[in-house]
């Protein structure tokens, strides 16, 4: 609230809205909905070993690539596959 306290009252004009803007509404909100919504954790476990093992190797070889299980390892040391072997 003290957030929105501090931002400038201004009137809202409606007008039809586009596409595209419904589409940039859409995909700024879908992170907060991937972390806070009311999935449940199987559904983020699941996510997140399909992300880190599958999803992750297609990229091998490009600028945006970095090795999850030697950074994982060296940061838990711990084997990625071990871990998620445990959380289920």
């Amino acid at each position: 609230m003290l957030m929105a306290s501090e931002l400038p009252a201004r009137r809202v004009v409606r007008r039809p809205e586009s596409s595209e803007e419904l589409a940039r509404r859409i995909s700024s909100i879908l992170p907060d909905m991937e972390t806070n919504g009311p999935l449940t954790y199987h559904r983020k476990m699941a996510r997140s070993f399909a992300m880190s093992t599958r999803f992750v190797d297609e990229l091998r070889g490009t600028a945006n690539h970095f090795d999850v299980r030697k950074l994982f390892h060296e940061a838990a040391q711990m084997d990625l596959e071990t871990f998620y072997a445990l959380l289920f």
